[in-house]
């Protein structure tokens, strides 16, 4: 049942969201390069991540995940999909979705989450009305300056800036540099001892350009072959 008008708008989430936006013919000459890709592509039928549909969506979704466990933030969405969200429908189904920005704001409370976290994501939500939080804007920044800005935002740290824009923008060809659990998962996975930022990145040359793709492969692999932990 989408308007007609926004259809454009909805194919460039998706595709952007699946990782469909980028043209993946290379992805699997990193695997022949690299015998241990090549493995896990194969595994995992050359997985692509799959990302948020929006910056916004991101940044909410991680500031409600501080702290918590993965099933008490999807309790929480949930809640807030029910209460606020909007309901659109595929074949007569309705598909409820995380409240936009303005819907966001107009919530008194924000049931399952700490006052600190709700006031963020009230500034989140206002930060996205402003256009703070545009994805395709962040998505063109140069990556510090991206960064930069998003850790203007309330509750935003380094940590939760990089995520955002690799995740909420779909970043292809970038390293998380704050993320400490990805150089474990590659060092288990390549049977190495633990890498420091050097040597990940030096190991990451011979994934370009398809960086973290490369990243989210091994991460997603580890966490059934090598339990690595948080």
């Amino acid at each position: 049942d989408a308007d007609p008008g926004q259809l454009p708008t909805v194919a460039r989430q998706a595709a952007r969201s699946l990782s469909l936006d980028h043209d993946g013919s290379g992805w699997p000459a990193v695997g022949e390069r690299d015998p241990v890709i090549g493995r896990l592509q194969r595994a995992h039928d050359y997985l692509r991540p799959v990302c948020f549909y929006s910056a916004y969506e991101a940044a909410t979704s991680f500031v409600i995940g501080q702290r918590i466990s993965m099933r008490q933030s999807a309790r929480v969405k949930e809640r807030l999909r029910d209460l606020a969200g909007d309901r659109p429908t595929v074949d007569g189904r309705p598909y409820p979705a995380f409240p936009r920005p303005a819907k966001l704001l107009e919530l008194e409370e924000i049931a399952g989450v700490s006052s600190n976290k709700a006031t963020w994501l009230r500034g989140i939500a206002q930060a996205a009305l402003e256009g703070r939080l545009d994805t395709e804007t962040l998505r063109a920044m140069p990556r510090d300056d991206a960064l930069a800005a998003l850790q203007k935002l309330p509750g935003i740290g380094p940590w939760t800036a990089e995520a955002i824009r690799l995740r909420g923008c779909g970043m292809v060809d970038e390293l998380p540099s704050s993320d400490e659990v990805s150089p474990r998962a590659v060092a288990a996975l390549y049977g190495r001892e633990p890498l420091d930022a050097r040597a990940f990145e030096r190991l990451a040359d011979g994934w370009r350009p398809y960086r973290m793709w490369a990243v989210v492969l091994l991460r997603f692999s580890s966490s059934r072959e090598t339990p690595i932990e948080p």
